[in-house]
């Protein structure tokens, strides 16, 4: 049932995404601005939680393909790091973002799936994050002639998380306890997600954390 009511859902979410950033981009009166920012931070968020259920519900069935295509890596990052720009203004929460000039332009990969990964894990450091800074460090390791191995960073200064926890951080549906969940929303889906659709990219995702000082993924 959610998955296929998840589907249908999705032709009008991406609707209202496309027609957002349409007002965007034409531009609009400044007493109209801050109103089609919180429309379109909102459409992007209904569509990440969308996202997530169907990519849950395939993850579940075994039957995700990695997709590669060539992209434009640093617009990417820009990207989802802007769609949260609005969200981390509205704490006071400084959000930076650091790319080694190093890495090509265009790299081949699976455009869409890194996309959701990148905004789970910023989405969840402004949520966890009180004040201080979220940062996304974009870095490249080394490159051999047909790869380029890069590492992604999110860090933040928010609640952190204790050792015992976090041994379970990638849990279907885990979240931290009883008092965080009723602070936060959340399924606690995304963490799960970003952790599976990584390993079928040949990859992974760590977390380290200081309960009080903030968590790095």
């Amino acid at each position: 049932f959610l998955s296929i009511m998840s589907h249908e859902i999705r032709t009008p979410a991406n609707g209202i995404l496309g027609m957002t950033h349409l007002l965007k981009e034409k531009g609009v009166p400044d007493t109209l601005n801050r109103d089609v920012q919180i429309l379109h931070y909102s459409a992007q968020q209904l569509k990440s939680l969308i996202d997530n259920v169907l990519y849950f519900n395939v993850l579940e069935t075994g039957k995700v393909d990695v997709e590669e295509r060539p992209f434009d890596i640093r617009k990417l990052c820009h990207n989802a790091v802007d769609s949260f720009v609005l969200e981390a203004a509205k704490k006071n929460i400084e959000l930076r973002f650091d790319f080694d000039d190093r890495i090509p332009q265009f790299v081949l990969g699976d455009y869409e799936k890194l996309v959701l990964v990148l905004h789970n894990l910023l989405s969840n450091a402004i949520k966890f994050t009180k004040k201080g800074e979220v940062f996304l460090l974009v870095k490249m390791n080394h490159a051999d002639d047909k790869k380029c191995y890069i590492t992604f960073k999110v860090a933040d200064t928010g609640i952190g998380i204790s050792s015992e926890r976090l041994q379970n951080i990638f849990d279907v549906f885990n979240q931290l306890d009883s008092s965080i969940t009723r602070s936060y929303d959340g399924m606690g889906l995304g963490l799960a997600i970003s952790k599976r659709l990584l390993k079928l990219m040949k990859t992974t995702l760590h977390a380290d954390s200081e309960e009080g000082v903030g968590a790095t993924f």
